[in-house]
């Protein structure tokens, strides 16, 4: 969608989910982050790491980045799994 007044619909969007974001508390982020995790983490089942698409390294790239979100809030993560993503994905 166009969106006339800002001229672009992607601006405006990440704009506004930025704002949402810095408006929510951190315990408001932290569930947000939880969410998002149990959904990636859904998403990573069943994907072979040695033999991943580019849309699979994405959304292992995504897993990694929400673990490290919730880690910086003191959740941690005890999968062996972030490890063997990590280590597919060329990463420390």
């Amino acid at each position: 969608m166009f969106d006339p007044k800002s001229g672009s619909p992607r601006t405006r969007q990440r704009q506004t989910a930025a704002d949402c974001w810095v408006a929510m508390t951190p315990a408001e982020q932290k569930s947000v982050l939880i969410d998002e995790f149990n959904v990636t983490a859904q998403q990573m089942r069943g994907i072979r790491l040695e033999q991943m698409t580019n849309d699979q390294r994405r959304i292992a790239s995504d897993y990694i980045r929400l673990v490290d979100a919730l880690r910086k809030y003191g959740y941690e993560i005890a999968f062996s799994q972030v490890e063997r993503v990590r280590a597919a994905l060329g990463r420390k």
